[in-house]
């Protein structure tokens, strides 16, 4: 069995049938599964069991599921959580993202969606825990631009958003994982034109990341780089993002979704960096964004 970066997973959701299939369904993938009935119990389960992945319902009694979120994010930041709920409903997926949620999952949900959210936190587990250690150099901070040219490389491109976190000062969340997925699109499905039928076909974190790295030297796609340009003015922050493939039609992506399922799944990048950013605006080709953003400070002691 290959290598798995994430083994708890907490369900918290009041209707008792969702609870027991979503159980079922990922104990048989090998998952340590936990379930509770509303918020309240949801948090107590997570701090008991510290789960690596939380499938959370949105309207519960008692508790619903984004204060649940809220009181999970003041203290466990990092952990991935996906919303589940019975409404394809655009503002609530949008509250859902600025609480840092890693997807979205309409019910009734087919086995292959939810298979389609675990290979993606697989890869997000992956990416965190490689970057770890990495020894970043102790350069001035504060700087007001950098700019860079970023290989096809999906580890690098999570350092370099540390590093560029660190060089310029910057502790706002939401730019973090904003500037994050617009980079990590630029590469996967800009520079290497990996379409979404394709990455869903390798599951396993090993052989995706094998793909991505065979494909990186093909003659093709090698010389290929995307173009990071961040300038910082107080606190506000603007971003240039080009990379050189054929580009994409980004309207028809918004567009011709037929619901906020399968805007998340198949343009979920967009829709997160257009609630982190307050400005998010793509050139008719669909391969320059430019992204800006006043930033937020974390809560003292954070």
């Amino acid at each position: 069995m290959p290598e798995r970066f994430i083994n708890k997973i907490l369900i918290v959701d009041d209707e008792q049938t969702v609870r027991d299939l979503m159980q079922a369904y990922l104990a048989r993938r090998g998952y340590d599964v936990t379930s509770a009935v509303d918020g309240i119990y949801g948090l107590e389960r997570f701090e008991k069991d510290k789960p690596d992945l939380v499938f959370t319902d949105i309207v519960m009694p008692r508790m619903n599921g984004l204060e649940m979120l809220a009181k999970i994010r003041d203290q466990h930041p990092m952990v991935f959580v996906v919303v589940m709920t019975g409404f394809s409903d655009e503002n609530t997926a949008i509250k859902a993202a600025q609480l840092g949620v890693v997807d979205y999952l309409v019910k009734p949900f087919a086995p292959q969606r939810v298979d389609g959210i675990l290979d993606r936190m697989e890869r997000l587990a992956w990416l965190r825990r490689e970057s770890k250690g990495v020894i970043i150099e102790d350069l001035p901070m504060s700087l007001d631009r950098v700019d860079m040219a970023l290989e096809n490389d999906l580890l690098a491109a999570n350092r370099m958003v540390e590093r560029i976190m660190r060089l310029m000062g910057v502790r706002d969340d939401d730019f973090k994982l904003g500037l994050l997925e617009i980079l990590v699109n630029a590469i996967e499905h800009g520079n290497l034109e990996i379409g979404y039928e394709r990455k869903s076909e390798l599951p396993d974190i090993h052989q995706y990341m094998e793909f991505v790295k065979s494909r990186s030297s093909h003659p093709a796609y090698a010389d290929r780089r995307v173009r990071v340009s961040i300038r910082r003015t107080g606190d506000r922050v603007e971003c240039d993002i080009v990379d050189e493939g054929p580009g994409f039609d980004w309207r028809a992506t918004l567009e011709n979704a037929t619901g906020i399922d399968e805007l998340l799944h198949h343009g979920r990048g967009l829709l997160l960096a257009q609630v982190m950013f307050d400005t998010l605006k793509f050139n008719d080709k669909g391969n320059h964004v430019f992204m800006s953003k006043t930033l937020v400070a974390p809560p003292a002691g954070a």
